[in-house]
């Protein structure tokens, strides 16, 4: 019977299929904190009601529709897998079902079956290590729970530690005769989905040039192109501010505002910006949002001279002045004279929990960056944390970057670390290139769509053969195992001790322990691989210097996935060559 209910739901909501290529491109409009980690200055924001434009009443009726053909797509899959979990007879076949679907669908986080009959063990994949125990923190369904939400249920917004903020969706499975034998979670971040979808990153839409923030019944941020907010609560007599954009709660279902500031960049310090911003209120996944979309009126173009000033010693300087400050003073004291601006440059404390703890843009004390991501989608607080727990040193990352010039681009920027005990560190900011750099998105979707058909292979004919392909075809790279990826994918594949199978990239590693490797500023590559595929995969950042350009460094993207508990692969692929300005200094 309930079989029979849900194929009649996927029959009726398959046309709408083909409309998800046109969720959220908005979000891909890039982040508004300009280069580094956090944006030192303090916005003076007045705002204005306005009428609603008619570019931007347009703009959030495309978007309404988008997040709700979203919604229809995910549920039309949840039960389509749901169903041939239902049918299928062994957890073995059931693994099957669920690798082949995480397989095609590189914007899944995790995918989980959830055997609430005790019948084997449950399925996660990507396969993780026994100590990572990811539904300890999801919410975990009764079977009434699902039938009373008619089979699906969505989740927003859960904070699990090492993954930052997720959704997730369950579907109840049923056996071909009706018998409830568990659920299944499928496990994303918006984000993710927002620059990987293969339906929806080539779109253009009317509100491509907004910043959007969606907003639950909560007054929680529960998706944004700051990602650094996501999960953060605007208060409901008053706003949410961070310096560039703004949300001011209104009782109204839709309504439109113009805001201007004196700071909304630190390159534009003392010049006047004005925006708009205008709301409107809509249900999706059963839910009542309101989205929030933002546009630049008048910004300046940039001036590359004013964003970038590369000076190395200062900025390193003053790291090391706080850190030798808080071995003289208590923690109180030293959090006070970061915040006071007594040092000089971008210095800032956080505790190991991305918790902010100091720093003169006051408005940022307090709140959590554990979720802040570069780019293309590396967790760089959640990289400065691991560091600082290492001893210290130099974290790199692709920061978006919103210009006149440039639309979807990066800055390339350095943040240096040091720790003052177990519990927090001190770190700073170091601008690097000149260049704002377009985003490519083809770069984090063929190191993905590489790694996925890596996993796929081991699954199907062993790890052994996978390794082998690796080296017998290294002068192939990633194209042996997804031929039609337009770019130089490296592929390689380890184990949880650092031990090197196969590397396309060199093949000289195989055969010895890589724990030992570090980068050009002596940060442990392998050490961070082995973290992330525990974790569950993800993706990071390495610096190499660039064998054909002496005194220039390549930045590389790297994707880390587990292929079961014994070995993970990465794959790689430059993403930037600089100059390298610190090794001159260190020395």
């Amino acid at each position: 019977m309930k079989n029979s209910r849900m194929n009649k739901e996927i029959k009726l909501c398959r046309s709408a299929k083909i409309l998800t290529s046109l969720l959220f491109s908005v979000i891909l409009i890039l982040t508004l904190f300009s280069a580094g980690c956090i944006n030192n200055t303090q916005a003076d924001i007045k705002t204005t009601p306005v009428e609603m434009p008619p570019d931007i009443s347009v703009a959030q009726l495309e978007l309404i529709s988008d997040m709700k053909n979203v919604d229809t797509s995910i549920t039309i899959d949840l039960y389509d897998l749901a169903d041939k979990v239902g049918y299928a007879s062994s957890i073995d076949e059931i693994k099957e079902i669920c690798l082949n679907y995480y397989g095609d669908n590189i914007w899944i986080e995790k995918l989980i079956y959830y055997n609430t009959r005790g019948e084997g063990s449950n399925v996660m994949v990507p396969e993780l290590s026994d100590e990572i125990h990811m539904t300890d923190y999801l919410p975990i369904p009764t079977q009434s729970d699902l039938e009373n939400a008619g089979g699906i249920l969505h989740v927003d917004c859960v904070y699990v530690p090492g993954e930052g903020y997720v959704n997730a969706n369950y579907a109840a499975v049923y056996s071909s005769d009706g018998t409830y034998k568990g659920f299944l979670i499928l496990v994303y971040d918006i984000y993710v989905i927002l620059n990987l979808h293969p339906l929806i990153v080539d779109e253009e839409n009317t509100y491509e040039s907004y910043v959007c923030f969606i907003i639950d019944k909560n007054n929680k941020v529960v998706f944004s192109t700051n990602s650094e907010w996501i999960g953060e609560t605007v208060p409901k007599d008053g706003q949410l501010n961070n310096g560039q954009s703004v949300i001011i709660v209104e009782s109204e279902e839709y309504g439109a505002y113009k805001y201007s500031s004196g700071a909304f960049y630190n390159y534009l310090r003392g010049t006047n910006t004005e925006k708009i911003t205008a709301w409107q209120r809509f249900t999706s996944y059963k839910n009542t949002y309101t989205i929030y979309l933002v546009k630049e009126l008048n910004q300046p173009e940039m001036e590359y001279s004013d964003i970038f000033s590369i000076d190395v010693g200062s900025s390193l300087k003053s790291v090391e002045k706080a850190f030798v400050y808080a071995s003289l003073h208590n923690k109180e004291d030293t959090l006070s004279a970061i915040t006071d601006g007594l040092f000089t440059g971008n210095v800032a404390a956080m505790d190991m929990e991305g918790n902010v703890l100091a720093i003169t843009a006051k408005q940022h004390i307090g709140l959590n960056y554990m979720n802040n991501r570069g780019t293309y989608g590396t967790s760089y607080v959640e990289s400065m944390i691991y560091t600082a727990q290492q001893g210290g040193g130099y974290v790199y990352y692709l920061y978006p970057v919103e210009s006149s010039i440039v639309t979807r681009g990066s800055q390339f920027s350095i943040a240096y670390i040091l720790p003052v005990d177990s519990e927090w560190f001190i770190f700073g900011r170091l601008n690097g290139c000149e260049d704002v750099i377009p985003m490519d998105l083809s770069l984090r979707s063929d190191l993905t769509s590489v790694s996925r058909a890596v996993i796929n292979d081991a699954f199907d004919d062993g790890i052994d053969s996978v390794i082998l392909k690796i080296k017998t075809n290294s002068d192939k790279g990633g194209k042996e195992f997804v031929s039609d990826i337009t770019n130089d994918v490296s592929v390689s594949v380890a184990d949880y001790n650092g031990y090197m199978y196969a590397n396309s990239n060199n093949p000289s590693l195989v055969g010895t322990i890589q724990t030992g490797y570090t980068d050009v500023y002596g940060g442990s590559t392998m050490r961070k691989m082995i973290m992330l595929a525990k974790a569950g995969g993800g993706y990071m950042t390495d610096l190499r210097s660039n064998p054909d350009k002496e005194g220039y460094i390549d930045l590389w993207l790297y994707s880390v996935e587990p292929i079961d508990s014994h070995y993970f692969v990465d794959t790689g692929i430059i993403i930037g060559t600089y100059e390298d300005y610190l090794t001159d200094y260190l020395s």
